[in-house]
């Protein structure tokens, strides 16, 4: 008996011929084919039949995978979740230097975007979808919750205040954010160019941050230095 990890197959002869189909065709692949269509028009591209087209494969080999549509969606949007959880871990770095994590934070984002701009279109195609979907909606939140808490903890030891920080945390955010956007959608011969311009930006915005709360930092540090010395 064939089992798979969503509901177990019977032996007939129907599901003899999904089997054989599934050993041609594996989940990924069908995972990997929605989200090129995704990437050219949005999660309206993702449909059955145009997709087992596109495979060489009859609909068997889709309900060998998959419960339905709706499951088939699920899977795209976890796999999704998964990958940027795990990409969010490069973003990391020593918070004794927030600035040269920030900058790599920065580097990175353009970078991918640059290098991959189908994993971006996905992703921009993923929150429009959410405005209609509970299942989009909490695995984008749960995206932009991770990114968003890096950022304020790296920009926290520049600022220090708590609600300026998370004003600042906010608008990194929806930089780099936009900057992927822009990036993305420009036409390829400017996407180094507007990408480098972009990077120039932000990273002065936040050279900015640092000199005026490095400022802050060293008036309050030398007017308690003069109250405990009694000057």
């Amino acid at each position: 008996m064939a089992t798979t990890s969503r509901k177990t197959k019977s032996s007939s002869p129907a599901s003899a011929g999904k089997k054989t189909e599934s050993s041609r065709l594996d989940c990924t692949s069908w995972l990997d084919a929605a989200e090129l269509a995704i990437a050219e028009g949005g999660f309206s591209n993702v449909r059955v039949l145009p997709l087992s087209q596109k495979l060489g494969v009859t609909r068997g080999s889709f309900y060998w995978h998959f419960e339905n549509h709706a499951d088939f969606v699920a899977q795209i949007i976890d796999r999704w979740k998964a990958r940027e959880l795990e990409e969010i871990k490069e973003w990391n770095g020593d918070v004794s230097n927030p600035m040269e994590t920030l900058e790599n934070i920065v580097n990175f984002v353009l970078k991918r975007a640059t290098a991959q701009p189908r994993r971006a279109k996905i992703e921009f195609a993923l929150r429009d979808y959410s405005g209609g979907s509970k299942v989009a909606a909490k695995a984008v939140a749960a995206i932009d919750l991770a990114r968003l808490g890096i950022g304020y903890t790296l920009l926290k030891e520049i600022i220090g205040s708590e609600e300026e920080t998370e004003s600042y945390a906010l608008l990194f955010y929806a930089q780099i954010v936009g900057a992927q956007l822009m990036t993305t959608y420009v036409s390829p011969s400017m996407m180094a160019t507007t990408s480098a311009k972009l990077k120039q930006g932000i990273l002065g915005s936040l050279a900015g941050l640092q000199a005026k709360h490095g400022g802050k930092k060293a008036a309050k540090s030398s007017r308690t230095t003069k109250a405990r010395s009694g000057k």
